[in-house]
């Protein structure tokens, strides 16, 4: 990749602010080395793990790899038999667990990071050499007694020695002759062996060997002959202490040679893994992701090559404009025009930078479906370095990047120029500027290039492969607004912007004079087309904005709708509900005066019944309880049956529950039962367990017959009261059990449904007192759960 424009596109600042987010300095420097790649699946994987990077952080947010130094080279030198220090042990020590630890931390989130698991996986778990290389070693690096039952022996001897020569020393000073002899009662070392201070002018009269004299001279310290062996004895064990503690570094640093080769893997495996983190937590903060990679097989084709989508400068932050910008379907080469300071150069570099970002494995601030192509090489030739020193004007540093940039182009290249032709003659300017877009546009490399040229406007607005676009300039306030729009030509406007800049007004309305009479209309006709084109915007937003409002009533009005219309069936629910109970309270009344009648022997109880069986029914019979029809969930309405007429000898019947039909052959109003025929059968039936036949005549089906043998055809095993009155549910139920039991049925199933549970109740309150069922039971889950109810006959 082009270095040159690597640093014009300000990519080693990019990548000094992903840097920041490393948590340690290896890997840190492999983000300050990163260089964009060529090689498509490279740049795939590298974003990848960036992208699992942040899946991570989403699952552990606090994941770090922690504290983690380039141990390598104390590996390497422990493997060669060097002895390690205590701190360079630790260090080693707080590598190791952390690679252990990050291995283990990406293993349980492993399905979800397969790239980086795949990268973890490889790495060591050695907490247990971590834990041995820092045994008895306090976190300074001093040597406890702990580290070895050894050491901790001749510490504790070196103690007592140290003890006994100091008492021995302190019992000579106590004596009349030490007192007399010694400047002060101190026991002091010189050189490495214990003494006590004695006055220079009677050290002949203290058998000893002096270590050291006093600044002064008028102090000899002197270590006694009665002292001498335990000095040495204690020198003996100091020696024993050094020897044992060079033994257990060595042993350690031993320990970790062994494992040289797994350092050497694991490191640079944990550095991978911190950079991809990095870049997650990067990703975090700018609002940034992995963008699409361009299918090789695209780049051929005429569509899209290059698809940014809201794309911010990596290096402006939140106060960065986004832009949204294609190259391809049709053309390859844009050229951008626009106000001075509108934006132009910043658009220039937001291209190359978030490319060779991409192509670094890097994420971009960029919203999702932005597509970017790989890239063989990326040039641009944006700003001036003229030098005085190297005799380089503005236009031939210009010149030098564009032989540069022609001489290595392809059709695999991207290109950024940045007002080519500029400083030298207009005229000339322009024609070079032309023949250099014609010439990548022959190559086919994909060029964004920034101009104030008229005639380079009006080439890319009639040739093939070029496309105009400007950066929007508000004539009302006269200020850029950095927007970019696609396929329109803008305007300098340099008066303008000299005037916000604080040119004279009179100076800069002369030189508007001075204009050539074609640009002044060209200029006027082209900010007319902004003004009528920000209109059209503006009221295209307007129609957005009110279409939203006009939704959003919408729903609004549905939603209350939908509230309104729960609340109805709830009410109706609610009524058919109360109707039904008060219903069911009736019929138990009838069922209980039926009772008395049953039971009654004189006259005036049996009219007192009467009476009052009269006014229930009548009761029943009031428009007070109809009941409400049941509303279903999409609005259609349960309608409720019709009430039967008056049964009279002669009528035609239905017994309920059946499809078997007979005659009335006379009325009980004492028990409130009919007698009826059918075929040659002759029996007794509740008045509420048949349905008067609308028509009287006679069905000729064929003979009916009530033997075991067809009823055990003809009758159901169950009873599905869904959708009844409640009105109708009992003597629904008396009938169903008069068939069922002359059809020899062992038992049936009710089915009342979940609903409020009112029809449950009411069916198994009147099963509890029905004298053809011995017992009900729920049923099972295989029976329909608690909607059915399982009666024993």
């Amino acid at each position: 990749m082009d270095e040159k424009s690597l640093e014009l596109l300000e990519f080693p600042a990019a990548k000094a602010r992903i840097a920041r987010f490393a948590s340690f300095d290896l890997s840190r420097q492999a983000i300050l080395d990163l260089m964009p790649l060529t090689n498509r699946k490279r740049v795939e994987e590298r974003l990848e793990e960036s992208a699992e990077a942040r899946r991570l952080l989403s699952v552990l947010p606090g994941f770090t790899p922690g504290h983690v130094e380039d141990i390598r080279p104390l590996a390497s030198l422990a493997a060669q038999g060097h002895v390690l220090q205590p701190t360079d042990l630790i260090a080693a020590a707080r590598t190791l667990e952390a690679v252990a630890d990050a291995r283990q931390d990406i293993e349980g989130v492993r399905e979800d990071t397969p790239r980086l698991w795949a990268i973890a996986e490889t790495m060591s778990d050695l907490r247990a050499l971590a834990r041995e290389l820092t045994r008895g070693f306090s976190p300074a690096g001093d040597i406890l007694d702990s580290a070895s039952p050894h050491l901790a022996e001749i510490r504790h001897r070196l103690i007592e020695a140290r003890r006994e020569i100091v008492s021995q020393l302190e019992s000579l000073m106590a004596t009349t002759e030490g007192q007399s002899l010694v400047t002060d009662h101190v026991v002091t070392q010189r050189e490495g062996r214990y003494v006590i201070p004695v006055r220079a002018e009677l050290r002949r009269s203290m058998q000893g060997i002096v270590h050291d004299v006093s600044n002064s001279g008028a102090t000899v310290f002197v270590e006694p002959y009665a002292t001498v062996e335990h000095g040495n004895a204690l020198r003996e064990l100091e020696v024993a202490e050094r020897d044992e503690i060079l033994r257990i570094l060595q042993e350690r640093s031993e320990a970790l040679g062994r494992h040289r080769a797994a350092i050497e893997r694991d490191v640079p495996a944990i550095t991978v893994l911190d950079i991809a983190v990095a870049k997650a937590r990067y990703a975090y903060e700018e609002h940034a992701i992995e963008p699409i990679l361009l299918d090789e097989r695209a780049r051929g084709s005429q569509g899209t090559l290059l698809d940014l989508r809201q794309a911010r400068h990596p290096l402006i932050g939140p106060s960065a404009v986004p832009v949204s910008l294609k190259l391809g379907d049709g053309f390859r080469i844009l050229v951008v025009t626009g106000p001075n300071t509108g934006g132009k150069t910043v658009l220039l570099k937001t291209v190359g930078l978030l490319s060779v970002m991409v192509q670094s494995g890097l994420p971009v601030p960029v919203a999702e479906g932005t597509v970017i192509p790989v890239f063989d090489q990326i040039f641009a030739d944006i700003g001036d370095q003229q030098s005085i020193e190297q005799t380089l004007s503005t236009f031939s540093w210009h010149i030098g990047n564009v032989v540069r940039v022609v001489s290595n182009a392809t059709n695999r290249s991207l290109v950024l120029l940045d007002e080519p032709g500029s400083a030298t003659d207009p005229a000339e300017g322009s024609a070079l500027a032309r023949a250099l877009l014609h010439r990548f546009l022959e190559v086919g490399t994909l060029t964004v290039a920034a101009t104030h040229y008229t005639d380079v406007k009006v080439y890319a607005h009639v040739t093939p492969g070029l496309q105009n676009a400007s950066l929007e300039f508000d004539p009302v306030t006269h200020r850029p607004t950095y927007r970019l729009q696609m396929g329109f030509p803008g305007v300098s406007n340099a008066l303008a912007t000299a005037e916000r800049l604080g040119l004279p007004a009179d100076l800069v309305e002369h030189a508007r004079e001075m204009l050539p009479k074609a640009e002044r209309d060209l200029a006027d006709l082209l900010g007319d087309l902004e003004t009528d084109r920000r209109a059209v915007e503006d009221l295209k937003a307007s129609l957005a904005e009110e279409s939203a409002v006009i939704e959003r009533l919408r729903l609004a009005l549905e939603a209350e709708l939908e509230r309104l219309d729960k609340e109805d069936r709830q009410a109706a629910r609610e009524a058919r509900d109360g109707v039904a109970r008060e219903a069911a309270a009736l019929h138990r009344q009838i069922r209980e005066v039926t009772a008395e009648l049953k039971r009654s022997r004189n006259q005036e109880q049996l009219e007192r019944a009467r009476t009052t069986l009269g006014v229930v029914q009548s009761k029943l019979r009031s428009p007070d309880l109809d009941i409400p029809a049941a509303p279903s969930e999409n609005g259609a309405e349960v309608k409720p049956v019709a009430i039967d007429e008056d049964i009279r000898p002669g009528d035609i019947v239905r017994l309920r529950g059946t499809t078997t039909e007979a005659t009335v052959v006379s009325i009980s109003e004492k028990t409130f039962q009919v007698e009826v025929q059918c075929a040659s059968v002759r029996m007794w039936l509740g008045v509420d367990s048949v349905d008067k036949v609308a028509a009287a005549t006679r069905r000729t089906n064929g003979g009916v017959s009530l033997k075991v043998r067809k009823l055990d055809r003809d009758v159901p095993k169950e009873l599905d009261l869904r959708g009844k009155r409640a009105d109708e549910i009992e003597p629904a139920l008396d009938a169903y059990f008069n068939s069922a039991t002359m059809a020899h049925l062992p038992s049936v199933r009710i089915i009342h449904g979940f609903g409020t549970g009112t029809v449950r109740n009411i069916v198994r309150e009147y099963l509890a007192h029905h004298r053809l069922v011995s017992s009900f039971r729920p049923g099972e889950s295989n029976e329909g759960g608690d909607g059915v109810t399982v009666a024993e006959l």
